[in-house]
């Protein structure tokens, strides 16, 4: 466990139908490890516990059956996955990440919890001021915020986070911690590395 990581719960958002991509970006091998097992070897090595992984699709990947959540609301994205992780976190702060973030590093999640600080409801990485929502810290004292969000079927989680109390944290200059795996040119463009 890292020094910065007492008090918080590690959540892997894994739930995705990967329509845009094609196929089960769980699954997709970079550097030799799924996705799916390095996200969680990742939050492992950060808050020295297994993560929990949330999604309703998450059946034959081998995962302990205790650390899978399913989605507080089904169809309606990362936000279902948020609500759940809120409503399931042990701590006072959840580190929420995707699944598909192939260049995430600990130095990442050290960078975020490095500024945790209860005058804040959400700290997140950013690489240009604009919140990144799946790759955070969420306090547990916004987890009605977040439920009564996806009741009114109010799905963005960046909207969200703009009217909280929130801290970017910027990424280094040149990083691709942010980078994702949406579509085969994203995934196309991971290949050339």
């Amino acid at each position: 466990m890292t020094d910065h990581a007492n008090n918080i719960t590690g959540f892997i958002l894994a739930g995705g139908l990967s329509r845009r991509l094609g196929r089960d970006k769980r699954l997709i091998v970079i550097d030799g490890m799924p996705l799916l097992e390095r996200a969680r070897r990742l939050l492992s090595d950060f808050t020295n516990s297994e993560p929990f992984f949330v999604g309703d699709n998450l059946d034959g990947f081998g995962l302990e059956p205790s650390r899978i959540i399913g989605d507080a609301k089904p169809g309606c994205g990362p936000a279902g996955g948020l609500v759940s992780a809120l409503d399931a976190s042990p701590t006072d702060w959840c580190l929420v990440i995707a699944v598909d973030l192939p260049h995430l590093e600990l130095s990442d999640l050290e960078r975020i919890a490095a500024k945790k600080n209860d005058c804040f409801d959400v700290i997140t990485l950013s690489l240009s001021g604009d919140p990144e929502p799946l790759a955070a810290l969420y306090h547990s004292r916004t987890r009605e915020f977040w439920s009564r969000r996806l009741d009114i079927k109010e799905y963005s989680l960046v909207g969200g986070i703009r009217s909280l109390s929130w801290k970017p944290v910027f990424v280094p200059r040149g990083s691709r911690a942010l980078d994702n795996l949406n579509t085969p040119a994203d995934l196309h463009r991971v290949d050339d590395d």
